[in-house]
């Protein structure tokens, strides 16, 4: 997903892995402040995920780990919280991945 200089919200599609136990985020081409997270479920469930990191072009959160009842959550999908800065390389890119 790619990220435009500012404060929005970015969708990103779920990590290919059908379920994930923790996420992490990846920023290239350009340095996002990551917020929060608001992580949705194929069940219908819900966890917000407080960050608040500075993430560098071309680097990645460590593990975020998925609390719940549940080990493995099946992510349907992710939106971001966050401050975009303006790079001369171009806009941030972002994408979630999983384990």
């Amino acid at each position: 997903m790619t990220l435009y200089p500012g404060t929005d919200i970015a969708f990103l599609k779920a990590p290919d892995r059908e379920r994930s136990r923790d996420l992490r985020l990846c920023a290239t081409r350009g340095h996002v402040h990551v917020l929060w997270l608001d992580v949705f479920l194929r069940n219908g469930g819900h966890r917000t995920v407080p960050v608040n990191l500075r993430l560098p072009r071309d680097h990645c959160t460590s593990w975020i780990k998925l609390r719940g009842r549940a080990l493995g959550r099946d992510v349907h999908r992710i939106s971001v919280h966050y401050d975009s800065f303006h790079d001369h390389s171009g806009h941030a890119v972002l994408r979630a991945e999983g384990q």
